[in-house]
């Protein structure tokens, strides 16, 4: 004798619960922003230190190595009021403290400039999020990677900062 099954029965439950929706990726944006946050902040630094640790510094990032060599944070200012160059203080000066706190290389002297971009990014993140949604956000915070500033942005200059 052949049983039959009842309608609503386990083999109908376990079909259906294999159908369970997964989250989007903007659901998932929307509970986690910081996970994210912080896998971008990861693969960024990492792309950035590739490209820049045998990056031979240009020109003007020469200006930038010369300030931050010099002995005391005390000698930039007066040679940049004679015209050394025309850029505020505030990037020779944390790349001073850079200089003399973690050592010298490309990537090194370009961190204050790579870590200003990357605060921009994150800003845009916050500041389109808080009117729309975090996929929007993320949207913003990847934007600036597509455009021709990220290469100007991370040099050893102040454009990044």
């Amino acid at each position: 004798m052949i049983e039959q099954q009842e309608p609503g029965t386990t083999q109908e439950r376990s079909d259906s619960s294999k159908r369970i929706p997964r989250p989007s990726l903007s659901e998932r944006l929307e509970a986690a922003p910081r996970q994210y946050l912080l896998v971008f902040t990861a693969i960024y630094l990492l792309a950035e230190y590739c490209r820049n640790r045998h990056h031979p510094f240009w020109s003007d990032e020469l200006f930038t190595c010369a300030l931050a060599d010099l002995p005391s944070i005390r000698n930039i200012w007066p040679l940049i009021k004679q015209g050394i160059d025309l850029n505020p203080p505030l990037l020779f000066w944390i790349t001073w403290v850079i200089h003399h706190s973690l050592g010298r290389g490309e990537f090194v002297t370009r961190l204050p400039s790579i870590v200003g971009f990357w605060g921009m990014c994150v800003c845009l993140f916050y500041f389109v999020r808080r009117r729309s949604d975090a996929t929007h956000g993320f949207i913003a915070l990847l934007a600036p990677l597509f455009t021709y500033t990220l290469g100007d942005a991370t040099s050893a200059r102040g454009y990044g900062l």
